[in-house]
C-alpha cells in the first residue's frame, strides 16, 4: 500500500497550480483519496497552495495538503517520491521513465 494515491510533481508552476485546483474539486467528492504536491522549492509549493486556495469554493480546504521535496537534479529524491504514490501527475516536463517504480502509474501532463 502506498502512502498517497496521487502526487502532483511540479505543482508550483502554471500547469501544476491548475492541476491542484482541478484535483481539489475532484477529491472533494469521493472521500478517502490521499494526495500531495511535490517539487524542488518548498516555499513555492506552499505559495501555490495558498494561491489556489483563494479560488476554491468554501468547504474545500487544501492548506494542509502534504508537501514533498523532489528535484529532477537529484534522482534519488524523485525515486523516493515515486515509491510513495500510486499515480504521479508530472507537471515538471519530460523526465526519464527509468526513474519510476514499475508499480506506479505515470502520466506526463506536459507533452
Amino acid at each position: 500500500m502506498r502512502e498517497f494515491d496521487i502526487i502532483i510533481f511540479g505543482a508550483s508552476g502554471l500547469t501544476g497550480r491548475y492541476a491542484i485546483e482541478e484535483l481539489s474539486h475532484c477529491v472533494n467528492k469521493p472521500p478517502g483519496i490521499k494526495w500531495a504536491i511535490a517539487g524542488r522549492n518548498i516555499e513555492k509549493l506552499k505559495s501555490a497552495l495558498t494561491s489556489v486556495q483563494e479560488y476554491l469554493p468554501q468547504g474545500i480546504d487544501i492548506r494542509n495538503i502534504p508537501i514533498i521535496k523532489a528535484d529532477t537534479q537529484d534522482p534519488s529524491s524523485v525515486h523516493k517520491m515515486c515509491k510513495r504514490t500510486r499515480l504521479l501527475l508530472n507537471c515538471v516536463g519530460p523526465i526519464f521513465h527509468s526513474d519510476f517504480d514499475s508499480k506506479m502509474m505515470y502520466d506526463d501532463v506536459i507533452k
